[in-house]
């Protein structure tokens, strides 16, 4: 039996100058996971995008539907957002390691 990728997606709003960063450290988890980076990315107001990226502040990382930092989707979430970093303080992107938690995780299932 063939293991089933996981679907990653990149949410973001195209004025969020943490995209960027949240791109790199998604490449840089790939990196660590021996893994080709593939993701999809929507822009949350994109009329093509699904609807739960509307949910999302930006940029945000989902593995299978899933918030790598824990968070749950809310209506209120039209602004660039940040996260906990693991040193104290704040980070503009999810961190690499929350990444890569959430890519073995969804490895193992």
């Amino acid at each position: 039996m063939t293991a089933v990728p996981p679907v990653i997606e990149l949410i973001f709003s195209a004025d969020c100058p943490n995209v960027d960063l949240a791109r790199e450290r998604l490449r840089d988890a790939f990196s660590l996971v021996d893994r080709q980076p593939e993701w999809l990315e929507w822009e949350r107001t994109d009329p093509d995008a699904p609807p739960h990226a509307a949910l999302y502040g930006s940029p945000t990382v989902l593995v299978n539907g899933t918030d790598v930092s824990g968070s749950e989707a809310t209506a209120l979430a039209d602004s660039c957002r940040v996260y906990p970093a693991d040193l104290g303080g704040f980070s503009r992107a999810p961190e690499v390691e929350s990444i890569v938690a959430a890519l073995r995780s969804a490895e193992v299932k």
